[in-house]
This record gives structure tokens, sequence and C-alpha cells, in this order.
């Protein structure tokens, strides 16, 4: 795919309007297959731009219309209507998902990140930083699975079984905000933080891990204590409902923060076994600084 230029970016952005985001994903099928709705304004009816999509297309169709193939990981969008609405099936290809066999007890494990090019393998989007969106997540999760994403649980099934999984919608957020952490995750800590209102924290880690971690409960501490020490400072309240955190495997980072979400490279537990040593705690106060800044109101 062809990287977007400068001069494409502010022509797009100077032409269309993104509202919405919905998108679905089953992570049971072999291979995952996703679809997106779009909801976007355009400023200049009948004109036409282009969406990315890396991902197989199996169906896109815009405003009822039946579009091209995707060339070259665009999709091209013609005949635009002041509002539009782009529904895309695709199939995601092997190593757009991030996967791990934990070798304690077998469990697979799932991850994707977005940042910063990925989104277009897994759900087609206008993918620039300056095209923000609310984004709503489905997904379709093993029996036994848990998930770590940007937005609230809204619904699930029945504890222990496969099935759908909706979260709630992220306003302000771009296409490579986008995170996905599924497995059989353990929760090993909840509770609030926040001074201008409640955020509600959680932790997570891997099940094998079991017994074999420091006390993360001392982690969550230094995550809340950075939260309201940054909203009373900056006088910016935490712009999302909710704040997990997860120790995740195979994380191609030290750590990340997005919107209403932080991951942790395991590397890290062995350091927090230290009391003595604080590099963990910088580390976390680094990543929840970044909050204020994943709004896209804020940038």
């Amino acid at each position: 795919m062809p990287a977007l230029t400068e001069t494409e970016a502010a022509a797009r952005a100077a032409l269309i309007d993104v509202a919405s985001y919905d998108v679905f994903a089953d992570l049971t099928a072999e291979p995952v297959r996703s679809r997106t709705e779009i909801r976007f304004g355009c400023r200049a009816p009948g004109a036409a731009t282009f969406a990315e999509l890396t991902a197989t297309a199996t169906s896109a169709v815009l405003n009822g219309r039946e579009l091209a193939e995707p060339a070259d990981g665009r999709l091209a969008l013609p005949g635009l209507a002041g509002q539009n609405v782009l529904v895309v099936e695709a199939e995601v290809a092997d190593g757009t998902l991030t996967r791990f066999t934990d070798p304690g007890d077998g469990a697979g494990y799932l991850l994707f990140t977005g940042y910063p090019t990925q989104a277009p393998g897994l759900f087609c989007c206008f993918d620039q930083a300056s095209l923000t969106a609310t984004t709503t997540l489905s997904l379709v999760l093993p029996a036994g699975w848990d998930c770590l994403t940007n937005g609230p649980v809204t619904a699930r099934p029945p504890a222990g079984a496969a099935g759908t999984w909706r979260f709630g919608p992220v306003s302000g957020t771009r296409p490579f905000d986008l995170t996905i952490a599924a497995g059989p995750y353990v929760e090993e800590w909840r509770g609030e933080g926040g001074t201008a209102g409640p955020v509600r924290m959680s932790i997570r880690r891997r099940r094998s891990l079991d017994g074999a971690v420091p006390d993360l409960g001392r982690f969550a501490g230094q995550a809340r204590r950075a939260l309201e020490h940054y909203e009373r400072t900056l006088r910016v309240p935490c712009p999302y409902p909710k704040y997990d955190i997860g120790f995740v495997p195979r994380l191609n980072a030290l750590a990340i923060s997005i919107p209403g979400l932080m991951l942790v490279n395991e590397s890290l537990l062995a350091r927090m076994a230290d009391p003595e040593d604080d590099f963990v705690a910088l580390v976390c106060a680094h990543e929840v600084a970044h909050l204020t800044r994943c709004s896209g109101r804020s940038r």
C-alpha cells in the first residue's frame, strides 16, 4: 500500500468528515472476518476519495452501490453524497493478529494493535490521524476468553461461553487507536480513580502466572495516583470512563497507552519484584500521561 502523502491527507480532511466506525470481527473464524460500517459526510457531493483496506475485501458497498475491489490497499469511493454509509466485509490475513500459545498451560492469546499503520489490516478506514471519529467494536470470542479494548463492555455471553462481546463507543479516536488484547486473562485488581469523576480501572494478566507475579495492586496504585496527579495539575479530566491495564505477551513495546487502555510488556514483571526499582513506576507515570493526549479533542 502506498504511503499517504501530506497533500493527500490534507485534501481528504478538507473533503470529508468521519462520524463513526462500527467494527465487527469474528475472532473464532478461520480466517478472521471483519465487517465495518463507516458513516461520513462529504463537503462537495459528487467528489471522490478513497479509504484504506489491506485485508481481503469480500464485499464493499457505498450508499447501496457495489464498489470495485481495492487496488494496492486503497478502496476507491466515487460519486460521494452529502452523507454516506460505507459497508465493507473482509477476511483478515495471517500475521495481522499476533497470536501466543502459553507454554505453561497451552492457552491461546491474541493481540491486535492498529498503531502505526496496521488498522487497515483488520478493518476498512480512513487511516490518518486528522480524521477522528466515534468507534464502536463488537467481537466474537472463544469460550473462556476475556478482552481488553478501548471501550467498556456493554454486553457479553454467559460466563465461560463463546459468543459476541459488545463494547461502548469511544469518541475522538483515530483508526490506529483500535487495540484488542484477548484470551483467558485473569483480573488481578479492580477499583476506581480520578478526581473529576470516577474512572473505572482494572489490571489483568495471563492465567498461568497465578502466584508467579509481584503485587499488581502496587502498580494499580501508581497508575491511580498518576491519573489523579495529572488531573489536578493540568486541570483536564480523564476523557474516558474506564482505564484498563493489561500485562500481555508479545507486545512490541515496553508499554503503550491508547484511549481507555494501557498495555504493558510482561518483561516489566521481573523488575516489579524489586521494591527498590523505580523504573516501573516511571513507565507507569509516562503511560498515564498519554491519557490527556489520547483524546482526539486534545490534539
